[in-house]
C-alpha cells in the first residue's frame, strides 16, 4: 500500500485530519546470496517530510538492523544490506520518529536539533521545549559527527569570505589613495570624526542638559545623546506601547506586529525592532534570570530575520545595561550565558562580538562609548574563555571522531 500516512511514533495516530504526513516506505530487494540488498527509493521524500537528513534516516536503518548502509546523493536512494520487507522498514521509521523527530513534551514533529558539548537536544518550535535526546543510541554518534563536519565546513567558508572582504576593502582603500594622489581620503575621514566629536560636545552643556543645534537642512533641532530628541521621544513612546502589549499578555504575533509598526512609523532601522523589544521587556528589571530570557526565546526567533540580528541582540543588551538600566551591568555576563543556553545567540556571534576591537561601527549602538563597550567585554571575559575552551575541546575531538566515523563507514 502506498500513499501518505500520519507522522507518528510508536503509538499510532488515527486522526484522518492530522496535518503532519509522511510517505510510506517504498523498498525493493535486489541481488541474491551475499550481495542481496534492499533499495529504498523514496528516502528523500521521507526525510523531507520528517525535516531530517536522508543520510541520517538511512543510517538509522543500519543501526537497528545491524546492517551496512549507504546513501547515494546522485540518485537519492538508500541501500541497506540484506533483505527487508516494507513492513519492517516502516516499523523502524516509526521508532525513528519516536526517538529523533517528535518533541518529547508536545509530541509534535516540530523539533530541530541543537547540539552543545556533544549532547543533542530537541528544540521544539511548537511549544518551545528543549529536551535531550536518548544519547545511548548509536545514531547519536553519527549526528554529532555530521554536525561537527558541517560546522567545520561552515567556519572554513566564513573564514574564506572574511579574508576576501578584507582584501576587497584593502584594495578599495588603495584605489581611493590612488585617485586622490595622496592620503587625503584618510585625512578627510579623520577630520570628519573630529568635527563630529566637537559638535557632540558643543550640543551638551556641562551639566548634561539638552541643547539645541541646527541640522543639515537649517532646522533648529534639540539633541539628546546620540539621538535627536524627536527620535528619542519616538523610541520612548514605542517602548511604552510595546510594554502595554506585554503586560496584557498579548500573543507574540500581535507583539511583533506592534514592534514592526512602531519601527516603521518612527523610520528606525530594521534592527531597532530588537532594541525596542529588549528595552520594553526589561524596562523596570532589577535582574535578568534564565526564565526571563527563555520565556522570550520565541519572540527573539521572530525578530531574527537576518543573519546579523544575533549580533544586534548583543548590542541591544549592551545598550540596556549601560544606558537604560545601568543597575544590570553586573548581570551582563549572565545575560550572555542565558542567551547562549536558550539558543537565541549562537557561539559564532558571541565570539565575533568578543573578538571585536573597540566599538563596532555596524553593530555597537551609537550611545555607547569605547570605555563602556570595553567594560562590558572585560566583565564577560570568563564566559568568553569558557566558550572558546569548549570550542577547542570539540575541535580536538574531531580527528578521533572522523577516524571512528571512517571505521563505521558503510561499504557499497
Amino acid at each position: 500500500m502506498s500513499g501518505n500516512i500520519n507522522i507518528s511514533g510508536t503509538e499510532p495516530i488515527d486522526d484522518p485530519e492530522y496535518r503532519y504526513k509522511m510517505p510510506r516506505v517504498i523498498g525493493k530487494v535486489e541481488g541474491r546470496g551475499n550481495g542481496i540488498k534492499t533499495v529504498i527509493f523514496n528516502v528523500m521524500d521521507l526525510s523531507l517530510a520528517l525535516k531530517r537528513d536522508p543520510g541520517e534516516v538511512c543510517k538509522f536503518f543500519g543501526t537497528e538492523l545491524g546492517a551496512q548502509t549507504r546513501y547515494n546523493e546522485e540518485d537519492e536512494r538508500a541501500i541497506v544490506n540484506g533483505a527487508h520487507t516494507n513492513a519492517t522498514l516502516q516499523q523502524l521509521v516509526h521508532k525513528y520518529v519516536e526517538l529523533f523527530v517528535l518533541c518529547p513534551n508536545c509530541r509534535l514533529p516540530e523539533s530541530k536539533y541543537k547540539i552543545k558539548n556533544g549532547a543533542i537536544f530537541h528544540k521544539c518550535y511548537a511549544c518551545g521545549a528543549k529536551e535531550m535526546v536518548d544519547m545511548s543510541h548509536k545514531l547519536c554518534t553519527y549526528i554529532v559527527n555530521t554536525a561537527k563536519k558541517a560546522k567545520k565546513s561552515k567556519d572554513k567558508d566564513a573564514a574564506k569570505d572574511s579574508k576576501e572582504r578584507k582584501r576587497e576593502k584593502k584594495e578599495k582603500k588603495k584605489e581611493e589613495v590612488s585617485l586622490n594622489g595622496d592620503d587625503s581620503a584618510k585625512e578627510k575621514k579623520d577630520k570628519k570624526k573630529k568635527d563630529k566629536k566637537k559638535r557632540d560636545k558643543e550640543n551638551t552643556s556641562d551639566d548634561g542638559e539638552t541643547k539645541t543645534t541646527v541640522n543639515e537642512f537649517g532646522d533648529v533641532v534639540a539633541t539628546s545623546g546620540s539621538l535627536e530628541v524627536e527620535d528619542a521621544v519616538a523610541f520612548d513612546d514605542s517602548v511604552a506601547a510595546i510594554r502595554r502589549h506585554l503586560d496584557d499578555g498579548t500573543s507574540n504575533e500581535n507583539i511583533f506586529e506592534e514592534i514592526r509598526t512602531a519601527q516603521t512609523f518612527a523610520a528606525f532601522p530594521v534592527h531597532y525592532r530588537i532594541h525596542l523589544f529588549v528595552a520594553a521587556s526589561f524596562a523596570t528589571a532589577d535582574k535578568v534570570t534564565k526564565d526571563d530570557i527563555e520565556s522570550r526565546a520565541a519572540m527573539f526567533d521572530m525578530l531574527k530575520s537576518r543573519p546579523d540580528d544575533q549580533r544586534h541582540i548583543i548590542g541591544a543588551f549592551e545598550l540596556l545595561c549601560q544606558v537604560h538600566r545601568p543597575n544590570l551591568v553586573g548581570f551582563f555576563p549572565v545575560i550572555l550565558k542565558h542567551l547562549y543556553d536558550s539558543d537565541i545567540v549562537e557561539e559564532e556571534a558571541m565570539l565575533m562580538w568578543a573578538g571585536e576591537q573597540g566599538r563596532s561601527e555596524e553593530f555597537t549602538p551609537p550611545a555607547l562609548s569605547d570605555e563602556q563597550v570595553a567594560a562590558l567585554r572585560a566583565k564577560a571575559t570568563p564566559f568568553v574563555t569558557w566558550l572558546e575552551e569548549a570550542d577547542e575541546e570539540d575541535g580536538d575531538e574531531d580527528d578521533d571522531d572522523d577516524e571512528d566515523d571512517e571505521d563505521e563507514e558503510d561499504s557499497p
